[in-house]
Parts: C-alpha cells; sequence; structure tokens
C-alpha cells in the first residue's frame, strides 16, 4: 500500500449523492416504504414470537441431552 500523500489520496466528491429513482422524465423520485396493516404487524410479531419460543425448547431439549450423555 502506497503512502497516503496528497495525489494518492482519494478525493472527495463535491456533490452529496442523492438516494433516488428517476423515472422516464428524468425527475428524481423518493419511494416511500409501504406501512404495514395493524394485522399484518401483528401477525409478524406471532411469527417471531414462535420462532424464539421454538428455539428455545431446541436449545432446552440439546441441553437435555447433553446432560444425559454426561451421566453415561
Amino acid at each position: 500500500m502506497a503512502p497516503r500523500t496528497p495525489s494518492t489520496r482519494r478525493k472527495k466528491a463535491k456533490t452529496d449523492v442523492i438516494i433516488g429513482r428517476k423515472d422516464g422524465k428524468g425527475n428524481i423520485s423518493f419511494p416511500q416504504k409501504k406501512k404495514k396493516s395493524s394485522q399484518q404487524m401483528a401477525e409478524d410479531n406471532k411469527d417471531k414470537h414462535n420462532a424464539r419460543k421454538l428455539g428455545g425448547i431446541l436449545r432446552q431439549q440439546a441441553r437435555e441431552r447433553k446432560a444425559a450423555l454426561a451421566d453415561t
């Protein structure tokens, strides 16, 4: 790696990068994130909860198996 002299240092961009999409007319639009319905949110939360619960059960079973092996 070459030493960081002014000539090798990366030049800063002069303009801020605009995050957006151009439509056919060349206009930049900022797409809004679609809001979830409260029903959808509740469903997602339930799924997350069940996944965590299952993970806990599986970990517990693994712990029990490990303990059983250690006893023998």
